[in-house]
């Protein structure tokens, strides 16, 4: 991987839980404890944060640093749905289970 790839991937993937944890650039930099500006470079693959930076910021979005360097990955999804739903009653795991077997059912009906 080229390290232009490298940053893009950062970047977009740090903007993706940044807007799925309904942060704006400017709390997120607060929360990260980095400036604006470098968090707008950042996001725009202008510059790369340190490890101690990109495990800071993946603390503050709830992720571990491996949701930020790899291109959408389905596992890392799939953990992301089961840290929310560790500490769910098991009624609501049980519903989120048929939820998605409908889906699966519509979607295999297409």
């Amino acid at each position: 991987m080229e390290k232009q790839e490298f940053l893009k991937t950062v970047s977009e993937n740090i903007k993706k839980y940044r807007a799925q944890n309904g942060l704006t650039q400017e709390k997120f930099a607060e929360k990260a404890g980095i400036s604006l500006p470098f968090c707008a470079a950042i996001e725009t693959e202008r510059k790369a944060p340190s490890a101690f930076t990109l495990r800071n910021m993946a603390d503050r979005l709830g992720v571990t640093m491996d949701y930020f360097l790899y291109q959408d990955s389905v596992q890392a999804e799939i953990k992301m749905i089961s840290e929310q739903l560790a500490d769910k009653p098991a009624a609501y795991v049980e519903f989120i289970g048929r939820l998605i077997a409908v889906c699966n059912d519509f979607n295999d009906t297409k």
